[in-house]
């Protein structure tokens, strides 16, 4: 029989819960789709990067049980103490939703992921994730497990003008039905971002694959002479320009309808 409906029936999901326990408020969905989802949040930071003029390459590495690795040569993710938050920024961005450096458009001027979930989702939703940000001359080092840390910010000196973000990570099979992202779905998103950001070359991994890297220096011209069995015109029509110091693509690497993942 039914206890009741009482002022003590009434509880909330804390922490990586909010996510582990429904991926799909987030994601859209638990299956590969969703899935795919949080992987391309991950890669979207990176992009960021690129579209903000740090950083011209990212390479992404993907195993047969599903782990994935994304790294790139931007900025580094700061990782260190942040004094107006009381908080790490580790914490802020891999353990705090709506938390991010993107609001601030002096960061970022233009964006793929501007809410402050992605990378947060992401690791809540993963098996675990191990962060490296190289920056400022030192090297960080962040541990996840199912969603919560695991030790302590390891910080190390990086004697080096290199600098950069490199995180792996397994989407957890806890949380997705499905962990299996086809690499189809890898090669037609990235080539698709790789057309819309002339500047940036992706080298794509896939255990069991050829190694593919995607590189378009003319952007959509180039994308297509590439693709097309059939030149259709002479030359393809094609914008780009500059606003307020920011370059404009010839689209938005954000145009999906949705992910196909067939």
């Amino acid at each position: 029989m039914s206890k009741g409906y009482s002022d003590n029936s009434i509880s909330s999901l804390k922490d990586e819960q909010t996510v582990r326990q429904r991926p799909a408020v987030i994601f859209g969905t638990n299956d590969v789709y969703g899935c795919a989802h949080g992987v391309f949040e991950i890669i979207a930071n990176s992009v960021d990067e690129v579209r903000e003029g740090y950083g011209d390459q990212i390479e992404i590495e993907v195993k047969q049980d599903g782990t994935v690795r994304v790294k790139d040569n931007g900025r580094g993710v700061p990782m260190g103490w942040n004094e107006s938050e009381q908080k790490y920024n580790w914490q802020l961005v891999y353990c705090t939703m709506y938390a991010s450096g993107k609001y601030d458009s002096e960061n970022y001027a233009i964006a793929l992921g501007l809410n402050g979930l992605g990378a947060t989702a992401t690791q809540y939703a993963s098996e675990f994730m191990k962060v490296v940000s190289v920056r400022d001359g030192k090297k960080y080092t962040m541990n996840f497990k199912e969603g919560k840390p695991v030790g302590s910010l390891l910080v190390e000196p990086f004697p080096s003008t290199q600098t950069g973000t490199d995180i792996t990570f397994k989407p957890d099979k806890k949380v997705f039905t499905d962990i299996n992202v086809p690499p189809e779905y890898y090669v037609d998103k990235l080539r698709r971002t790789a057309m819309l950001h002339p500047k940036l070359k992706i080298e794509l991994r896939i255990e069991g694959k050829n190694d593919i890297t995607l590189y378009y220096p003319e952007g959509i011209k180039g994308f297509l002479n590439i693709v097309c069995e059939k030149q259709m015109i002479n030359s393809p029509i094609y914008f780009s320009g500059e606003d307020n110091g920011t370059d404009i693509d010839e689209g938005s690497a954000d145009d999906d309808d949705y992910y196909k993942v067939n």
